[in-house]
């Protein structure tokens, strides 16, 4: 499998960590950003040009998509539209970018 493989099957967004464990070297990862396969969003972490918006947005707060939003994920029938997106972040605030 080839990362821009990998991480659409992750909903396009992926840390380094679980990439190497996955089996892709810091050389492949280097060669898919100079490539322009992927893109590097922040440090540690890289996403495929067809990343889900909401899991970049969680990605980018360092924070987890939970509540509503969350539901989306696992098929579960929601009330009303999609709305603001719900995020948990590990210190209670979100990250700047």
């Amino acid at each position: 499998m080839d990362i821009d493989n990998f991480l659409r099957s992750r909903r396009g967004v992926a840390t380094t960590s679980t990439l190497m464990t996955a089996g892709f070297s810091r050389r492949m990862l280097t060669k898919a950003v100079r490539d322009g396969v992927v893109n590097r969003l922040h440090r540690g972490v890289y996403m495929s040009r067809a990343s889900d918006p909401d899991v970049v947005a969680a990605f980018r707060a360092d924070g987890l998509i939970t509540c509503i939003s969350a539901g989306r994920f696992y098929g579960l029938w929601t009330l009303g539209g999609a709305g603001a997106l719900h995020l948990s972040c590990s210190t209670g605030q979100a990250r700047r970018v």
